[in-house]
C-alpha cells in the first residue's frame, strides 16, 4: 500500500471518529455507558493519529531523527492494547455488568495490558516484538518472532468480551436485552477480524479501520445510553397513544375474546358495571379479592360488593359512587374484605365512569391488593411509638395517649419511677447489665398494671404509668404495692445476688381537678423527689389539696 493511501485511510478514520466525538460530546449524558463511549472515541482517535504518523515515517515521507519510528511503533502496540481495554470496559458498562468492575477485578483484567506494557519496555533493550533497521538510508520496521504476543494480548479483551456476551445472550430471556447482546456480538467481531488481518498485513492501517468501524457501528445501531433512552421515550409515547384510544378499546373488549382473556389474566382486579349496578365483567383477580374461587363463581352487584366490605364508611362510599355516575369523574377509596376468620385483605379501589357505544355508560373499577403495604405501615407506626430496648411506649407516644385520656375526662393515677443508684449499677456491672435492669423493670410494670394502662419509658432509667380509672389512693396503693412486689421478686443473675430497687412518685388525676399532662408530670416528679429521700422501693403521693408533696406513711415492703 502506498504511503499516501495509508495516510489517507488513517486521516479519514480520524475525521469520522472526530465527528462522532463532537456529536457525542454535545449530547453527552452523565451515565456510565456514555462516559465509556467518549473514552473509547478519544483513545481510538489517538491510535489513528499515531498510526498515520507511523505510516508516514515508515514510508520515508516524514524523517524523524533519533529513532522516531521506533517510538511510534512502540506507541502503536501500546495504544492498540489501551483501545482494547477501553473497549472491554465499555462492553461491561453497556451490558449492565458494572459490578464486574470493582477494584480487585479491574486489577485482574489489567494483567494482559500490563504484560503488554512490560513486553514493549523489554523490546527497548532486546528486540523481541519488532526492531528498526536502516535500509537505503530509510528507517524500516522489521517484525520479530515475539510480535504475535502483543496481538494475542490485544485480542484477549475482544475475545473475552465476545464470549461473555455470547453467554449472556444464551441465558437471557428478555427480548430487548437479547437485541442488545446481538448488537454487542456484531461490533465485537469487527476488531477481532481487523486485528487478525493487521497481523498478516503490518503495512496496512487495518486496526485503525477496525476501531473506526466498531465505533461507527456503536453509534449507528443505538448502543449508547442516549439512544436507549430515546427508544424508551418512543415506547412511552406509543403507550400514551394507546391510552388515548382506551375508550375505543373498551368498546370492543367485551365483544372480543382476546381482550376478554387479557383482562382475565391481569393480576390487578377489574370490574365493569352498568348504571343499574349490574356487573357485566369481573376478572378472576377481582373475584378472589372477595373470597370467590374465580370469576365464574361470582354473584352479586357492584353495590353488594361495597356492602360486603368491612368498611365503616360503606354507605358514604355508595353515596359518592352514585354521584360519580351522574357527574362522571374519578373516585379513589379503600375497603377491607375478609378472607377467613382471622385474615383480612386491604384493597385500594380506583373507580371512574366511561361513555361507550350507543350512549351507554359503564363504571370501571380497578382493585389493587395493598395488604402488605398496610402491614408495613402498621409495623413502622409501631416502631415509631415503641421504645426499642423495653418494648414499652416511648415518651412521645405515651404522653399523646395519656393526653387524649385526660381530655376525655378519664380519671386515673399518673406515676413516675426510676431505679435507685442506677449509675452505680452501670459503673459497677457495666451498661449491658444496666440494660437488663431496665428490661426487668419494664417486665414488672407489665405484670403489675393492665393492658389498658399506658406504660412508657421516659428515657434513661425513668418510667411512667397512667393507670386508667384509678380514682382513689386506696386503689392506687394496691397497684403500687403490686409493682413493688414484682420488683422485689425480679432477679438479675449478673447482679450476683444483689437486688435493685425503685422510687415512685404518684398523683391522682381526677376530672374535677383536670390539668394538662405537663402539670401532672411536675407533681409526680416532685413526689418522686420526696420519695428518693428514703430509697428502697418507696412511693409518695402528691397532695393535690396542698399543691405540694405531702409525705405519706412510707411502706417498706
Amino acid at each position: 500500500m502506498s504511503p499516501a493511501s495509508y495516510a489517507t485511510i488513517d486521516i479519514l478514520c480520524i475525521i469520522i471518529l472526530g465527528a462522532l466525538l463532537v456529536r457525542q460530546k454535545l449530547t453527552h449524558k452523565k451515565d456510565d455507558a456514555s462516559r465509556q463511549f467518549l473514552r473509547l472515541l478519544i483513545v481510538s482517535i489517538l491510535f489513528c493519529v499515531n498510526d498515520a504518523i507511523w505510516g508516514l515515517l515508515s514510508s520515508g515521507i516524514l524523517r524523524w531523527k533519533n529513532g522516531g519510528l521506533f517510538a511510534f511503533s512502540t506507541t502503536f502496540h501500546w495504544l492498540a492494547g489501551l483501545t482494547a481495554w477501553t473497549w472491554f470496559r465499555y462492553i461491561k458498562y453497556y451490558t449492565h455488568n458494572k459490578k464486574d468492575l470493582n477494584p480487585v477485578k479491574i486489577i485482574l483484567w489489567l494483567i494482559p495490558f500490563d504484560v503488554l506494557t512490560i513486553l514493549l519496555i523489554i523490546n527497548f533493550f532486546t528486540p523481541t516484538v519488532f526492531s528498526i533497521i536502516t535500509e537505503s538510508g530509510l528507517l524500516v520496521y522489521k517484525t520479530e518472532m515475539g510480535r504475535v504476543i502483543p496481538f494475542l494480548l490485544e485480542s484477549f479483551y475482544f475475545i473475552i468480551g465476545l464470549l461473555e456476551t455470547l453467554i449472556h445472550l444464551i441465558k437471557e430471556k428478555d427480548t430487548i436485552k437479547r437485541q442488545r447482546y446481538v448488537t454487542v456480538l456484531i461490533f465485537a467481531t469487527l476488531p477481532i477480524i481487523t486485528g487478525a488481518i493487521q497481523y498478516f498485513l503490518p503495512f496496512a492501517p487495518v486496526c485503525s479501520t477496525g476501531f473506526m468501524l466498531s465505533c461507527l457501528f456503536i453509534f449507528i445501531f443505538n448502543t449508547t445510553a442516549e439512544n436507549e433512552i430515546f427508544t424508551v421515550l418512543l415506547h412511552e409515547a406509543s403507550n400514551l397513544e394507546k391510552i388515548s384510544s382506551y375508550e375505543q378499546q373498551l368498546k370492543n373488549a367485551f365483544e372480543n375474546e382476546v381482550y376478554h382473556e387479557i383482562l382475565q389474566k391481569q393480576g390487578t382486579g377489574v370490574i365493569a358495571a352498568n348504571m343499574e349496578e349490574e356487573i357485566v365483567f369481573i376478572n378472576d383477580a377481582a373475584a378472589r379479592m372477595y373470597n370467590y374461587q374465580d370469576a365464574s363463581s361470582f354473584t352479586g352487584s357492584a353495590d353488594e360488593l361495597i356492602m360486603k366490605s368491612e368498611s365503616a364508611c360503606a354507605d358514604a362510599i355508595l353515596h359518592k359512587l352514585r354521584d360519580m355516575k351522574r357527574t362522571g369523574g374519578h373516585l379513589s377509596f379503600e375497603v377491607t374484605t375478609r378472607q377467613s376468620e382471622y385474615k383480612l385483605k386491604n384493597i385500594l379501589v380506583e373507580a371512574h365512569v366511561v361513555d361507550i357505544f350507543g350512549g351507554n355508560r359503564l363504571s370501571i373499577f380497578t382493585l389493587a391488593d395493598i395488604t402488605n403495604n398496610k402491614l408495613l405501615e402498621k409495623e413502622l407506626l409501631h416502631l415509631s411509638e415503641t421504645d426499642p430496648l423495653t418494648g414499652l411506649s416511648n415518651r412521645r407516644s405515651g404522653e399523646q395517649r395519656t393526653e387524649l385520656l385526660l381530655l376525655s375526662k378519664k380519671a386515673g393515677m399518673f406515676c413516675i419511677l426510676d431505679a435507685d443508684h442506677f449509675k452505680t449499677i452501670n459503673d459497677t456491672y457495666g451498661h449491658s447489665v444496666g440494660d437488663k435492669v431496665l428490661v426487668g423493670i419494664s417486665q414488672c410494670l407489665k405484670k403489675a398494671f393492665r393492658e389498658l394502662d399506658i406504660i412508657m419509658r421516659m428515657g434513661g432509667d425513668e418510667f411512667s404509668v397512667f393507670a386508667v380509672n384509678i380514682d382513689t389512693e386506696e386503689k392506687a396503693r394496691i397497684c403500687l404495692d403490686r409493682l413493688v412486689d414484682e420488683i422485689k421478686k425480679c432477679e438479675i443473675p449478673e447482679l450476683n445476688g444483689n437486688h435493685f430497687s425503685i422510687s415512685i412518685g404518684a398523683v391522682l388525676c381526677l376530672p374535677e381537678t383536670r390539668k394538662p399532662i405537663d402539670e401532672y408530670f411536675k407533681m409526680a416528679d416532685a413526689a418522686l423527689y420526696k420519695s428518693k429521700e428514703t430509697r428502697g422501693n418507696h412511693y409518695e403521693f402528691y397532695d393535690l389539696s396542698a399543691e405540694q408533696p405531702a409525705v405519706e406513711e412510707v411502706e417498706e415492703l
